[in-house]
């Protein structure tokens, strides 16, 4: 079996979700059963990010094409999908341009990803702020351009965004207020 790439647990606990090769597979918390398998269509992708909406019913994932795969896609060409739990199907795709290696966190109202890129074109202290069900970019937070983010995450009531850099520091942040998002 491939490596598995990323892990998330429903939020009434009764599920864990995990991605490995081009698959998402749930599994029963209570007897550990697979209880659906999700295979993500076309060339292979890579599931670099996954978690459920806060209800439970989708999953949203963040994919890549697969680096050792031997279609010859663009390695940055990032998608964010949003997969229906009941039905075992993609409910939306969305092109991001997400690049590998992102860091990225969901927001708890499962409305918002946010994602850190490291490469040449992102500053290295900018955080994206993607609309899930609205399929857009809302907004960009800018940290610090001389210090590069390694990890965020959102506080339980999603009002806070913490942010940590290479200097050692974190930065907690009002981000709902900042980018108007009340």
């Amino acid at each position: 079996m491939d490596r598995v790439t990323a892990m998330a647990y429903a939020p009434d606990g009764h599920s864990l979700a995990f991605a490995w090769a081009s698959q998402v597979s749930l599994l029963g918390t209570d007897d550990w059963s697979e209880r659906c398998l999700f295979t993500i269509p076309g060339p292979p992708r890579r599931v670099s990010f996954l978690d459920f909406t806060p209800d439970g019913h989708h999953l949203v994932l963040l994919t890549s094409p697969d680096p050792l795969s031997v279609f010859d896609l663009p390695t940055n060409e990032g998608r964010i999908e949003v997969w229906d739990v009941a039905r075992y199907q993609e409910r939306i795709e969305l092109r991001a341009n997400v690049p590998l290696g992102s860091i990225t966190a969901l927001a708890p109202d499962g409305r918002y990803l946010a994602w850190v890129v490291h490469d040449q074109h992102h500053s290295p202290g900018s955080v994206t702020f993607w609309d899930v069900f609205a399929a857009r970019e809302k907004a960009k937070l800018e940290w610090d351009s001389q210090d590069m983010l390694y990890d965020l995450t959102f506080s339980p009531d999603g009002q806070t965004l913490a942010t940590g850099g290479a200097s050692g520091t974190v930065k907690l942040w009002p981000w709902r207020q900042l980018l108007e998002l009340v």
